[in-house]
């Protein structure tokens, strides 16, 4: 859905897969990736100002499957707004970033964390219900203050974000990252959004960063390897 972050995962899982040992064309996993360009706005049908994304979410999982895919990743934080919807329709096992992301914060004895993500998912939730089971606190912007509008900038502003900057991430975007990042005042921040997972790739942000997709990458490996399940 988000081009730049779907070839970004890719990236990291082709890194995640030779940091483990992994080299030899025949040593690698095989796998498809599907562009999913088509999926309508998912902050816009979340707001009700929109079309929803799942009927072609599922047609593109149907499509996945008929191939013979066994596992997905869906490289879009929002999308997983529409996940329980999507997932009573097609019996193909997805890598949910949330709650994959929870557990890795979990593992590693954090229990409070700042967040950045779109002001939607934002509102909705989509983390913070999974972060409260575990019992770690949220720390997140306002939806409407002057700090969560520097992070819609950086993935959406049609000059420098990273929605309209293709494989070129903008210096802008990355400084205001960065702005964010010290404002919000955490020790750990999540990457709540795959644009800002771009954005943010091979910048030193001075804090802990949790990366949904770098985990979801690490828990695809572990899958193929049969260290583990979905």
């Amino acid at each position: 859905m988000g081009t730049a972050a779907g070839i970004y995962f890719q990236n990291l899982f082709l890194q995640i897969c030779a940091a483990n040992g992994i080299s030899g064309d025949q040593d690698y996993p095989e796998w498809l990736y599907l562009n999913a360009s088509q999926a309508t706005d998912r902050t816009a049908a979340l707001n009700q100002k929109g079309p929803s994304p799942t009927p072609y979410l599922i047609q593109c999982l149907n499509k996945m499957q008929a191939a013979g895919v066994t596992v997905v990743v869906v490289t879009c934080n929002t999308a997983h707004a529409f996940y329980d919807e999507i997932i009573e329709q097609v019996n193909l096992p997805w890598i949910h970033l949330p709650n994959e992301t929870v557990k890795e914060v979990h593992r590693c004895g954090i229990n409070e964390i700042g967040i950045m993500n779109t002001i939607v998912a934002l509102s909705s939730g989509l983390y913070q219900r999974a972060f409260a089971k575990a019992g770690i606190k949220i720390i997140a912007p306002a939806p409407d203050s002057d700090l969560q509008s520097k992070i819609m900038s950086v993935i959406y502003d049609p000059e420098f974000g990273v929605k309209f900057t293709g494989a070129g991430i903008s210096e802008k975007a990355r400084l205001l990252l960065q702005e964010v990042i010290i404002e919000l005042n955490t020790d750990a921040i999540i990457l709540g959004c795959t644009e800002l997972s771009v954005a943010a790739a091979g910048l030193d942000l001075g804090v802990r960063i949790f990366d949904p997709l770098r985990i979801a990458a690490q828990v695809l490996l572990d899958i193929w390897q049969g260290k583990r399940s979905v």
